[in-house]
């Protein structure tokens, strides 16, 4: 009776439990014929990209998956397991932008910065994944593979007290772990045999323990792809940061001046409510906080790329190239001139 009464609903269950089963290639027949009697049933959907991604059939999972978000557009999960697939394929672009998708739904999910991470690897996007591993690595500290990814990162970029405090937390936390092991140990010997990292002018800074001004140690010449190597570096670094610095002033536009916007409408208005203005006040706060954490993120790169900054100019790096020497002191100086702008500001009162 019940069968009859509601056949599709009877076939998702008998799907389900063969899926539970892990009897795949059954359970994709029986999500077929869900979607035979019921084509954009949501769950049917999913149940078959699962399946499909479990047998490791890769585009017809993507499929099933691109015809539930065109269904359902809300549906992150969905959206990052898109993504995940595309990862898998090294599709990476296209992977960035369903991994974006779903955490615009899902926006605690470990898993998908996880991903967007892995995708910006993909893309030689070191900094964007850095980002995104550290936003995982907020929701959850213990994450290996996101404390083994900054790791790497960090070991790349010869900063290897920050890639052992990684390892030596992912070797903590999960003890069984023969890679985060392994991983703490070859950074510590890197360490020991390497501590100054490489400066582009062929001699020796310590990265670890640098200043903003760097400290440099006269210790011997390096050879010529050595020197490729760091500023095959910088010019990546420089790359990411002119990047983040056009999105920054896009967030400016696209955030803050809107805000402006509609505070000043309000009070010229005057008889609206004050709920409206309080509204666009907060708007405004969480536009200006964006921006310092974007403002934050930049001056790391800038700290880094300063380390070799006399590189920078010279005609056989490519003449001027890199970070504007104004930006870099509007970046230092910015809390200055914040306070300076209060004190200003007490005086005119």
């Amino acid at each position: 009776m019940s069968e009859d009464a509601n056949p599709p609903e009877e076939l998702l269950k008998e799907a389900q439990k063969l899926f539970r089963k892990k009897q795949f290639e059954s359970s994709v027949a029986a999500f077929q014929k869900v979607l035979s009697l019921e084509p954009n049933h949501l769950k049917a959907l999913r149940g078959l990209a699962a399946a499909y991604a479990q047998l490791g059939q890769i585009d017809p999972a993507i499929e099933q998956y691109l015809k539930l978000t065109q269904i359902d557009y809300s549906n992150g999960v969905a959206w990052l397991n898109l993504g995940a697939l595309y990862n898998s394929q090294e599709r990476y672009q296209a992977a960035a932008k369903a991994i974006r998708a779903g955490l615009l739904k899902e926006k605690k999910s470990v898993i998908g910065y996880l991903y967007l991470g892995e995708a910006h690897l993909g893309l030689n996007q070191n900094s964007m994944a850095m980002t995104a591993f550290k936003e995982a690595i907020k929701i959850d500290p213990d994450l290996l593979e996101a404390n083994l990814y900054l790791g790497r990162i960090y070991i790349e970029m010869k900063s290897y007290a920050q890639a052992i405090r990684h390892f030596e937390h992912a070797a903590k936390t999960h003890p069984d772990s023969e890679e985060a092991a392994k991983a703490l140990r070859e950074a510590r010997q890197d360490q020991e045999e390497k501590r100054d990292a490489v400066n582009p002018f062929g001699r020796l800074v310590d990265m670890d323990n640098m200043g903003l001004k760097g400290n440099v140690v006269m210790n011997r010449e390096l050879s010529v792809e050595e020197q490729i190597h760091d500023r095959q570096m910088i010019r990546s670094l420089s790359r990411d940061l002119l990047v983040e610095t056009e999105n920054c002033i896009l967030g400016i536009k696209d955030e803050v001046e809107p805000a402006l916007l509609s505070i000043t409408r309000t009070l010229a208005e005057g008889g609206e409510s004050p709920t409206n203005l309080l509204s666009s006040i907060k708007k405004l706060q969480d536009a200006i906080t964006s921006i310092n954490k974007k403002r934050k993120e930049m001056r790391s790169k800038v700290t880094l790329i300063r380390g070799h900054e006399e590189i920078v100019n010279t005609p056989e790096f490519g003449g001027e190239f890199g970070i504007p020497s104004t930006f870099q002191s509007n970046l230092d100086n910015d809390d200055a001139a914040q306070n300076d702008d209060a004190d200003q500001s007490d005086t005119d009162d």
